[in-house]
């Protein structure tokens, strides 16, 4: 993650801004090698503007969105390697660039979402991580990537109704290959701190009709249920996994151990 440091916490916080801007219109006017910043664009990208000087076709504005779209991503691994504040700045202008380019195009403002999330300690750019991230999904809701990204803003600013909508929508979907568990506790949190167990159990409920065998759902729908004192329905659920062959390992123990300590009237962890 690129962190602002205390260093550019003061008159770069500014000078961010207002290179943004100027970069957003013509972002190659301060690059150059990653050493030293000059006023020449890249040499893929003057063919590609050399090329739509001679036709104005949109193919040719789609092939210097993803050339752009392809030095933000460059320029943000550069940046994040060296702590370069200007080379971050330089790769969020590309990838402006790139949505303004194809406004049309959810990948592009997906990478932006990402390169402002990266910068989340600035209010700023969370706003713009979320803008981005919610124009991603706009305009493809298949891209459950993007979707789960605009959650995971969303959750970070105790956003955990609009958040839960996101988190639900991936989970149900069940098309993302990622770590359920993870998701499960984000969710889950959310359901306690905003006061929506019920809504909860509900969706985890569903859930499992449908996919019965997702065990991270199983656990979290137990702790949602003993959160509202329904201590026997949870334990039915956690003692399907416990007592489960070929359950994940890691699963079937911390059921077992939830089960032990409820038993024990023990305060769950």
């Amino acid at each position: 993650m690129f962190r602002l440091t205390r260093k550019t916490n003061s008159w770069k916080h500014i000078f961010f801004h207002f290179v943004f801007y100027l970069t957003f219109i013509y972002p190659s006017f301060v690059h150059g090698s990653e050493e030293t910043l000059v006023a020449k664009p890249f040499k893929d990208e003057q063919s590609a503007l050399n090329q739509i000087n001679k036709n104005p076709a949109p193919q040719n504005f789609q092939a210097l969105s993803m050339i752009r779209m392809k030095h933000a991503l460059r320029l943000s691994k550069a940046a994040d390697k060296k702590g370069d504040m200007d080379l971050y700045i330089l790769a969020l202008s590309y990838a402006g660039s790139a949505t303004q380019l194809t406004p049309d195009n959810s990948e592009c403002w997906f990478l932006l979402s990402v390169l402002h999330w990266q910068m989340k300690e600035n209010p700023w750019s969370l706003m713009m991580a979320e803008d981005a991230a919610e124009k991603a999904v706009g305009l493809n809701p298949e891209n459950h990537i993007a979707r789960l990204l605009f959650a995971r803003i969303l959750y970070n600013q105790q956003k955990f109704s609009s958040a839960l909508d996101q988190f639900e929508t991936v989970m149900s979907e069940g098309r993302l290959k990622i770590e359920d568990e993870r998701l499960a506790g984000l969710m889950g949190s959310a359901y306690v701190i905003d006061s929506q167990v019920p809504r909860g159990i509900k969706f985890y409920q569903k859930l499992l009709n449908q996919h019965p065998m997702k065990e991270s759902a199983r656990i979290a729908l137990a702790l949602l249920l003993y959160h509202e004192n329904r201590k026997t329905e949870a334990e039915k659920h956690l003692a399907q996994i416990a007592d489960k062959k070929g359950a994940r390992k890691h699963n079937s123990e911390y059921a077992q151990r939830l089960i032990n300590e409820w038993r024990n009237g023990e305060k769950t962890q």
